[in-house]
């Protein structure tokens, strides 16, 4: 997850509920997934290894604003260190996948993210990405980063409050059960 200064704490905190909620649809849809958090402004860091959803979901909530540049490479091989450690707590024969929330191209070691980006692919890692902004610096980037066909795995928004906002209807559609409850009547101020 992108933390850099032009993403800001306020879209970045609703970037982390929006997450956590996408969590939540697809483990009340029967996905008993693994959950690991990595976040990157000038330097990447591991947040938390792969963990079940309940604590996961509770962990991604209290992860910090890091704010600085935006280096996509050093997120993109943190990742890969998750992958590649079996004592990551990931499940090995399970789908391997790298969500990517990010606002533009990378500004440090930028010419790393697309090489970087491969290496996870190559290693059978999907690769989505949802770009934020209505106009995205370096939007190519981002479509190399994506895993192939980039119209299956690259997304846009246009803003961090946008892509919670559809998370709050796809919740309403997938599973109007309590978790959409929960969620339904909180008013969301813009940032």
């Amino acid at each position: 997850m992108d933390g850099s200064g032009s993403v800001g704490d306020c879209e970045f905190g609703k970037g982390k509920k929006a997450i956590k909620y996408m969590m939540g649809v697809a483990k009340e849809n029967g996905i008993d997934g693994k959950y690991a958090a990595v976040t990157f402004a000038s330097s990447a860091k591991i947040n938390f290894k792969f963990l079940p959803y309940a604590t996961a979901g509770n962990k991604i909530m209290s992860i910090s604003y890091p704010d600085g540049m935006t280096n996509t490479q050093a997120g993109l091989v943190e990742a890969k260190k998750l992958f590649n450690d079996p004592f990551s707590g990931r499940r090995f024969g399970a789908a391997k996948m790298v969500f990517l929330l990010t606002d533009g191209q990378s500004t440090i070691q930028e010419s790393l993210t697309i090489p970087k980006a491969q290496a996870l692919k190559n290693s059978g890692v999907l690769i989505y990405v949802v770009a934020v902004g209505t106009y995205i610096n370096g939007i190519d980037e981002m479509v190399k980063v994506a895993s192939y066909p980039p119209q299956q795995y690259l997304f846009r928004v246009k803003t961090v409050n946008s892509f919670w906002q559809i998370v709050k209807m796809i919740t309403q559609q997938v599973s109007p059960s309590n978790l959409y409850a929960a969620i339904k009547g909180q008013y969301d101020p813009p940032c």
